[in-house]
Order: structure tokens, then C-alpha cells, then sequence
């Protein structure tokens, strides 16, 4: 894997940015994610790769240096270690969850050695909680590293062709009402959608070219996962439940998450169930989406809706890879994938909406005081066909606007003053 493949992330110009300022420059998400070549790649910027430190703190010899109660004397050890010491330099900490002081280290060194300039990154919010508190305030620049979008997805597959025809295209901006898309080329991203919803986003998983590679390369790093960040970071009592509750949540994609039921069907408390979900939330590998209602408090009494932060490690995590044409696990997996595309942005509020007959909206984007329902209907279709959930919001709430994901299928249509739009899956 070279590290050309990761100059498009979309993610990385604003890290750029962020190097001529004073904050801790702070890189999370999953495992995997590319988090590790990113900050390579930082360390070639000009201003950086002459006077920089690179330290990973999976090996203990490092870990336990930065462990040292002594700050002063961990900074003055930097600093003699940089090619120039008496200019600015920039201290590369990787994996730094496995730092037990992780929050108190950063904020002292950014208290009193301002021209030690600190990028790291981390694949636990949990374990890395204190740096996330009022005491790094003003001190820290956050920024969270998903599995590739569609789009980078495209890129790293050598599809600059298909990436061509999506590179400008936001339905969050301009409804575009007609097609612009040659049949051909539909027929090619649609392909190139199965692929993604069969193996996900991994930057390694992607460039790889053979099925089994990739199968076994989601295996892998599922297995990292769990003895790295599960069975060094969190004192699970049973592994083996664990996998359990994980299998289960990725049976259950899009669908409410029943604690009760889960506890019932594993043999395990209620609290212990609550734990495992937090901890995979933590560490990003499912993501909890919560209801919409005007009341907060009732709100935050429902149950969210589960998904994974990549179809492709839930498969894994199923244990299979290949469903018919029709089965409904693709109609999961396709809105999974819609949740991930609009959770990959930095400008929308996604929640879902339920009501008490239990229609519902797959997803609500809030974005710029604009409420805009969306469905996820990923079967054959050939004409317009409102769900009856959307139909509901729509007679309920008067938003200016909808949309219909669909598998193929593209049009537009106005409902109680509502403009809906059709709109073929690659295009969010």
C-alpha cells in the first residue's frame, strides 16, 4: 500500500491547515481507518519533515517514556531529540488511547512548551475521554477519520472516471431534477455500489483485487479490533459474549436496538449489554442514531436505531458476504450505506423520526435550519411510489423538500407542497 493512495482523503487539506496553528491536533476513528498514514503523510509537509518526531505507543518502550510523571523532563528530551531544537517542533504521537495520562500530558505541554506543536491520534473516544473535557478547552483541534466515501472509495479503486461524474454533485445544495448520468455509467456505479455494500470502505480492503484477499483482510481487522482495543483496552468478562452482542447488532442493522431483547436472547445482564454497546461505540465500530421529537427528554427515553460505521466489517461480523438479488439484507445494507454518507459529513444533524402508529423516516438531516426527510426504498422501481412513513412526515411537518433514495430509479414530484426527489443511491 503506498502512501499516494491517500492523497485524495477528503479529510486531509484541512489537516494541512491545521499545522501552523497552536492546538493540539487531535486524528480519531476506527482502527484501520488510514489514521497512521495520514500522519505520515503530514510528516513530509515542508514545514514539518526537517524538525518532527514520530512515536508510536503500541510499543510499550515508547508508551512508557511519555508515561514519565516528569513533563519538563519528557519536553526537554524532545526537544534535544529534534534535528533543530531551537525551531518549532512537531511531535507525532500515534495510537495515544494507550496512554494513561494522555490529557494531562497534552495540556501541560501545550501550557508551557508552545513551540512543541503535538498531532495524534486515537482509536477509542473512551479510553481518550479526559482529552475530550473542559481541561483541553481552547487547547485542541478535533477531527474524526471515517472508512472511505463512495467517492474516495471510487478513487482508490482507479475509477476516476465514475469519481469524474460525482466530484461536483451535492443534492444537499441543488436538487438535480433530471438525469446527467449516461445509462453506461449508471450501470457502472451501480455495480461499483454492490461492491461497497459487500466489502465496505477500508482503504486496505479497497485496493485490494481479489474477494477472498478482501474477505480475509475484513477478518483481519475485526481480529485486530478485538485483541488490541478489546481485550488490552477494556476488562470484558466473556470475549465470547461480546462477539455475541456484536453479531447480533449486525443482524440488526436500521433496526431499533432492543436491550432487553438482546440481554434475554444472550443470557447476560441488561447493564453488562449497555456496557458492550457503549465500548463499540466508542471505539467506532457502530454508530447509535436517536429519534426526533419535539421533547427532548422524550427523545432521549427511546430507543435509537444501530448501525455500523462499515458494511463491509459487518458482513464480516455476519459472516457473510454474498446475498440473491432481492434478499432484504441488501435494503439494510443500502440505508447502513446512507447513514455512513451523510454521517462522513461536517454539516448535517442526522436523527430518524417514529410515530406513535410507527410509521417512520429512515433519516432526518437537519442542515442549515432546513429539515430534509430521507428514504431508503433500494429496490427495483419504475414509477413514483411514496412510502407511506414519508407520506406521513410530509402531511405532518410541511418540509420544503424530500428524498427518496432508490436503487436506480430517478425522478421528482410535489406532495402537499413538498418537492420529492428520486434519487439513484450513488448519488449521496
Amino acid at each position: 500500500m503506498t502512501i499516494t493512495n491517500f492523497l485524495n482523503r477528503d479529510i486531509l487539506n484541512s489537516l494541512r491547515k491545521e499545522l501552523t496553528t497552536p492546538y493540539v491536533l487531535i486524528l480519531i476513528g476506527s482502527r484501520r481507518t488510514g489514521k497512521t498514514t495520514l500522519l505520515k503523510m503530514l510528516l513530509q509537509e515542508p514545514e514539518v519533515k526537517t524538525n518532527a518526531l514520530y512515536f508510536d505507543l503500541e510499543n510499550p518502550i515508547h508508551r512508557e517514556n511519555f508515561q514519565f510523571n516528569n513533563y519538563d523532563l519528557v519536553a526537554r528530551q524532545l526537544i534535544q531529540n529534534l534535528p533543530h531544537p531551537e525551531k518549532r517542533g512537531y511531535v507525532f504521537l500515534d495510537e495515544i488511547q494507550y496512554l494513561e495520562n494522555a490529557a494531562s500530558l497534552l495540556k501541560y505541554m501545550f501550557d508551557h512548551y508552545q513551540n512543541l506543536k503535538f498531532i495524534v491520534s486515537g482509536s477509542s473516544s473512551l479510553r481518550l475521554k479526559n482529552i475530550f473535557s473542559d481541561s483541553m478547552v481552547g487547547r485542541k483541534r478535533v477531527y474524526r477519520l471515517y472508512p472511505l466515501n463512495f467517492r474516495e472509495f471510487l478513487l482508490f479503486k482507479q475509477k476516476q472516471q465514475l469519481y469524474n461524474v460525482l466530484s461536483d454533485v451535492d443534492v444537499f445544495s441543488e436538487f438535480p431534477d433530471q438525469p446527467f448520468i449516461l445509462p453506461s455509467i449508471r450501470s457502472e456505479l451501480l455495480n461499483e455500489i454492490y461492491d461497497f455494500l459487500s466489502f465496505g470502505g477500508y482503504p486496505e480492503t479497497t485496493l485490494l483485487t481479489k474477494q477472498q484477499e478482501r474477505i480475509q483482510s475484513l477478518f483481519e481487522i475485526y481480529t485486530s479490533y478485538i485483541q488490541k482495543d478489546i481485550r488490552f483496552l477494556f476488562s470484558i468478562e466473556s470475549i465470547d459474549k461480546f462477539n455475541k452482542v456484536t453479531k447480533i447488532l449486525a443482524s440488526q442493522i436500521g433496526s431499533l436496538m432492543n436491550i432487553s431483547e438482546i440481554s434475554n436472547t444472550i443470557g447476560l445482564s441488561r447493564p453488562t449489554v449497555e456496557r458492550y454497546a457503549f465500548i463499540l461505540e466508542s471505539t467506532f465500530v457502530v454508530s447509535f442514531l436517536l429519534p426526533h421529537y419535539s421533547n427532548i427528554r422524550k427523545e432521549l427515553s427511546k430507543m435509537p436505531k444501530v448501525y455500523f460505521e462499515d458494511v463491509g466489517l459487518c458482513n464480516a461480523i455476519s459472516g457473510k458476504f454474498a446475498y440473491e438479488p432481492d434478499h432484504f439484507f441488501w435494503g439494510q445494507l443500502a440505508e447502513n450505506f446512507v447513514f455512513n454518507q451523510l454521517q462522513k459529513r461536517n454539516d448535517l444533524e442526522i436523527k430518524f423520526w417514529r410515530n406513535k402508529n410507527k410509521q417512520e423516516v429512515d433519516f432526518l438531516v437537519f442542515k442549515e435550519n432546513e429539515l430534509i426527510p430521507i428514504e431508503v426504498k433500494f429496490r427495483e422501481q419504475k414509477v413514483v411510489r411514496i412510502p407511506a412513513g414519508l407520506r406521513s412526515f410530509i402531511r405532518e411537518y410541511r418540509p420544503t423538500r424530500a428524498i427518496v433514495v432508490t436503487r436506480d430509479f430517478w425522478d421528482a414530484m410535489q406532495c402537499n407542497g413538498t418537492k420529492i426527489l428520486f434519487l439513484p443511491i450513488y448519488l449521496i
